[in-house]
């Protein structure tokens, strides 16, 4: 957009709101998708009255042990040595139902209290601390979380969207779960409104070098981030990947602006950039996946940046991936066969014509060294072997390459099939007006006259069937870090006493790789880095002349 076309903005906590509304993302969803962004206040106070064994202290009622040991609890792995010196896994529960089923986790910051989510301790504990919904599998020990549970708990929500998903009520269970805080048919979204040089500072604090001492680059930007919590991650569509409970994946839209010498400023509309995460690769180093585009080159509905999610894996991408035949940054056909794809790092790979050709000489070489008795036709038949041999393995690790970036994270779909969110989307009810999200609880939204948090959302490729995400604005720019809000806030800008927790959101596993289970991941860890400080580094490197995606 040239620059006489663009418009300087005054920050306020109202601006911030709006800004948070407008520029919310359109999330195109496959159409065999269960997991939607739920209500993080709902996530947490989820409980259960079974106890977790029968010598249990705080026993309700006349309910058996649960062997899944469900229900929203806090809780640390901590190492043990058994026998012979082996080293295991002891489960240690700081809070919840079993400890007292009749007591949710509190959304507080009292430091005296251990259920408070908000305590200060929580907002450096490392990654042995984590929240425990759907327990694990009773015969799988620690290593096996329980998806289908977390799909019960949730499945209203995914039946609200996505009309190919059943609900399935959980009512009546023997564990008698309960949600004290509901969960409602809208999906949500916490937008972290926040001065990108606020990253640089959080790495130079902490020295992490992610990045360089004193860097200036992001000093004029405002970030935007869209945050999403998933119940669970599952594999894609073509069974590839892990499982894990808790997820959160974000999207950041990026400003140009200026930093007020107090705590506001001002912005130019539109945005400048958008980054988006793709995953975390667990099995290394917990790296960030993150991929950068510039505003003017996404698709867009009026202020909307449209973002395709991978069934199963909720990675974000800028494109649908349902036919690779063309160039995979254009828009291929929505129609396409969502499995048809190659994988891109094999072009002018051994086709399998030409393989089943090779195999066929091998055999004939092989007759050939068995009847000639000439030492040159035995010399041409081994060499035709080792040639025909070569071309097999080659094109059987070509296979092998092309399914392990699921595992990883690696936004390159695979032949095998692909989780990529593919051209049809998420046909989301029969097209009528969506459901409206909550109002402020004041009744004076933004706009005035008790305008609600809801914006409408397009979740199918017609743009006939909707839904409305809630928007939730978390204030890092006017609101004091040291006075978090309650639920419901009486303020649209607010600061939830549980988003500096820095534990996991779902059940560790133990050995879980082996059992297609990770552990849940966690919003921001110990050192105050989140997908925001993730997704700002991605800027940070593109300014400088690096990759955009990685």
């Amino acid at each position: 957009m040239p620059v006489r076309d663009r418009k300087t903005v005054q920050l306020d906590c109202k601006v911030l709101y709006e800004l948070a509304r407008q520029f919310s993302p359109v999330l195109r969803y496959h159409e065999q998708e269960r997991f939607y962004p739920v209500l993080a206040e709902s996530w947490l106070t989820h409980t259960t009255e079974a106890p977790w064994s029968s010598d249990s202290a705080h026993q309700l009622g006349d309910l058996a042990p649960d062997a899944f040991r469900r229900g929203m609890a806090l809780c640390r792995l901590l190492p043990r040595r058994g026998r012979g010196g082996a080293l295991g896994s002891r489960l240690q529960v700081l809070a919840g139902p079993p400890v007292g089923g009749d007591r949710p986790i509190q959304l507080d910051d009292d430091d005296s209290d251990p259920y408070a989510i908000g305590r200060r301790d929580l907002h450096t504990a490392v990654d042995d601390v984590f929240l425990d919904l759907a327990g694990w599998l009773p015969d799988k020990g620690l290593s096996t979380g329980d998806t289908e549970r977390l799909y019960d708990l949730f499945s209203e929500l995914s039946g609200a969207i996505n009309d190919n998903m059943d609900w399935t009520p959980i009512f009546g269970t023997a564990d008698l779960p309960h949600a004290w805080i509901p969960q409602p048919v809208n999906p949500t979204t916490y937008c972290e409104a926040r001065w990108a040089k606020d990253f640089a500072g959080i790495s130079d604090r902490g020295h992490l070098g992610d990045f360089p001492a004193g860097d200036p680059t992001l000093h004029n930007y405002l970030a935007l981030t869209y945050h999403y919590l998933y119940p669970a991650k599952e594999p894609g569509v073509d069974g590839t990947g892990l499982r894990l409970e808790g997820q959160w994946e974000a999207a950041t839209v990026f400003f140009r602006g200026e930093p007020g010498r107090q705590a506001g400023g001002s912005i130019s509309t539109p945005p400048v950039a958008v980054v988006v995460s793709q995953g975390i690769d667990q099995a290394g180093n917990d790296h960030h996946r993150t991929s950068f585009a510039e505003w003017s080159t996404v698709e867009k509905i009026d202020d909307h940046v449209v973002l395709y999610v991978a069934k199963g894996t909720h990675r974000f991408y800028f494109h649908p991936v349902a036919d690779q035949t063309t160039d995979p940054h254009d828009h291929p056909n929505p129609g396409g066969d969502p499995g048809s794809h190659d994988d891109d790092r094999h072009e002018g790979g051994i086709s399998d014509l030409l393989v089943v050709a090779l195999i066929l000489l091998a055999l004939a070489a092989l007759v050939l060294l068995i009847f000639a008795a000439a030492v040159l036709a035995i010399i041409a038949a081994i060499i035709l072997i080792i040639l025909a041999l070569w071309a097999f393995f080659e094109w059987l690790a070509s296979l092998f390459d092309s399914g392990d970036n699921d595992d990883s994270g690696d936004p390159v779909p695979g032949t095998q099939g692909n989780d990529e969110a593919n051209g049809s989307g998420t046909q989301a009810g029969g097209g009528g007006d969506p459901p409206s999200g909550p109002a402020p609880s004041d009744g004076g939204g933004p706009g005035g006259g008790g305008g609600e948090y809801g914006s409408p959302n397009t979740g199918s490729t017609t743009g006939q069937a909707t839904v409305s995400f809630d928007v939730r604005l978390v204030d890092r720019i006017f609101h004091d870090y040291e006075k978090p809000t309650g639920f419901p806030s009486d303020t649209p800008c607010e600061s939830p006493t549980w988003w500096n927790y820095s534990g996991g959101w779902g059940v560790k596993v133990v050995g879980g790789f082996g059992s297609g289970w990770e552990d849940g991941t966690r919003r921001i860890d110990e050192h105050g880095r989140s997908w925001s400080y993730w997704n700002g580094l991605r800027l940070n490197t593109v300014i400088n002349g690096g990759s955009p995606e990685g």
